[in-house]
Order: structure tokens, then C-alpha cells, then sequence
């Protein structure tokens, strides 16, 4: 059996002239929007085998014109074993604003992949999820899909990597709307993630997801997200995150997009 670190592209071009763009790129998101869950941007794909724990908190606090309190957390577990790999990604993000009652979102993601060879990987996963601030009660999917690795670039401190996804999931939603709306189809889901070491202590990761009802082509949503995380020690790292979430059928009542700036620290062990 080949081992990880032996099917790794080492090209000797250095991929220094990226790390000026790349960062560019991650940030443009904060100037081009004024106002789905993705699951690439936690994706660790040069791990040691064996398991591997990461927890994160932040806590947003504002008073006076604005008041809201905000505290997220998440946690993730990994297990590598050969050629087979699985993680575990939980997330919850609470938010209370002044005397309005808190409003709340969360998921869970549970994915296998199996690093079929250098380029291909073949993977299933399922997901629940609920968030109060687009009306959804409840969201479950089951899927599958295969993983390309299209483009690998990398030198002795520095990594760019292309990956391509295509696949399905069968997709039950419960939003909270009056009359609640129920819906049971079927859905394909394209992305495309940019992953970067840009040297020893910053990563960062650019995704972009495609979403569409084969049945009913107005129904489709587009999320684009951007990770930037800057490792302060072995354990400890600074995170920053932007998201941009369209979706073309929205619940009555919400809008079609919204935006979002976040950091934090995460802790790994």
C-alpha cells in the first residue's frame, strides 16, 4: 500500500509569486459585498495517521446604537488510517440582540473519502442542519460524489493545491414559514477549493459551491467562502473567515444573499 506522504506532486518551482495574489483574493470578499454549509474550508488533507481533535470558540460583543451578543463554537475530529479517511465537523452559533429572543444555527457533517489514487477520491457523507436567521427548522441530506485533485504545486515550505468536486444528495428541508414549506428532492452540488500553505505559519482556503434542483432549474443557490488562519503556536491559531450564501428561491419574506466577516482562535491537540 503507497503511503500518503509518497503520492504527494512535488514540483521544484517555487509557488512564492501565489502567496501576494492568494491573500488578495481571500480578502476581496470584504470590499464586493455589503450585506449551505462548507465543508472544504475544514478540510485537513496532509495529516498524520491516527485521530485528531480541533476545538474553536469566538464571542462578538457590541453596546450602544447596536447591541447583540454573539458566541460561536465548533469542534472537529479526524481519522486518517492509509488510504481511508473520515472527519467529523459540529458547529453552533448563537446570537442574541437586545430583547429580541436569540436566534440560533448548527450543523453537524459527517464525511468517508478514500484516496482512490493521486488524483481521484471517491467519498459519501450526510449532514443535519437548522439555522433560525433564514427560517430553516431543519435540514438533513445524504451524498456522494468524487474528489479531483486537479492542480498540485510544492516546495519545502509552501503548498497550492486545485481540487474539482462533482456529486448528488437527497435533501429533506423544513422551513418556518406560514404555511410551513416541506421539501423532499433531489439536488447536484459542484465546488471548486483553492488550498494554500503559503510557508510555515499561514493557510488559507478559497471555495466555491453550485448547488441546483435538476427538476426545477430556478431552484439553485451559490455559496463562496474565504479562510485565512495564521498558526501562533503548535497549539494555538488566529481565524478569519468570509462568506458569501445566495440562494435564488429564499423563504418568503428573507433576502436572496447574505454576508459574513468572522475570527476567532482555534485550539488543536
Amino acid at each position: 500500500m503507497q503511503s500518503t506522504s509518497s503520492r504527494k506532486l512535488q514540483n521544484p518551482s517555487r509557488i512564492l509569486p501565489f502567496h501576494a495574489a492568494f491573500i488578495i483574493a481571500l480578502l476581496l470578499p470584504l470590499h464586493i459585498a455589503q450585506g449551505q454549509v462548507n465543508t472544504e474550508a475544514m478540510r485537513r488533507d496532509n495529516l498524520a495517521p491516527g485521530l485528531h481533535h480541533r476545538i474553536g470558540i469566538d464571542l462578538e460583543f457590541q453596546d450602544g446604537n447596536t447591541n447583540f451578543l454573539s458566541f460561536g463554537a465548533g469542534y472537529r475530529l479526524d481519522l486518517l488510517a492509509g488510504d481511508f479517511s473520515s472527519f467529523l465537523i459540529t458547529r453552533y452559533d448563537r446570537r442574541s440582540t437586545g430583547d429580541v429572543l436569540s436566534r440560533n444555527e448548527g450543523f453537524a457533517h459527517l464525511r468517508f473519502i478514500y484516496l482512490l489514487d493521486s488524483t481521484f477520491r471517491p467519498e459519501v457523507f450526510a449532514q443535519k442542519e437548522f439555522n433560525d436567521f433564514i427560517l430553516l427548522r431543519d435540514r438533513n441530506l445524504i451524498g456522494g460524489g468524487l474528489r479531483i485533485r486537479a492542480l498540485a504545486l510544492q516546495d519545502s515550505s509552501s503548498r497550492l493545491t486545485l481540487f474539482v468536486g462533482i456529486g448528488g444528495i437527497y435533501e429533506t428541508e423544513d422551513i418556518t414559514t406560514t404555511p410551513e414549506e416541506r421539501t423532499r428532492l433531489f439536488r447536484s452540488t459542484n465546488y471548486i477549493s483553492l488550498q494554500a500553505k503559503l510557508g510555515p505559519i499561514l493557510t488559507g482556503t478559497l471555495t466555491g459551491y453550485y448547488q441546483i434542483a435538476p427538476s426545477r432549474a430556478e431552484d439553485f443557490r451559490v455559496l463562496a467562502e474565504g479562510e485565512l488562519s495564521m498558526r501562533i503556536s503548535d497549539v494555538f491559531s488566529f481565524n478569519l473567515t468570509t462568506r458569501y450564501r445566495y440562494d435564488n428561491l429564499p423563504p418568503a419574506g428573507l433576502e436572496k444573499f447574505d454576508f459574513r466577516i468572522s475570527n476567532g482562535v482555534g485550539v488543536a491537540f
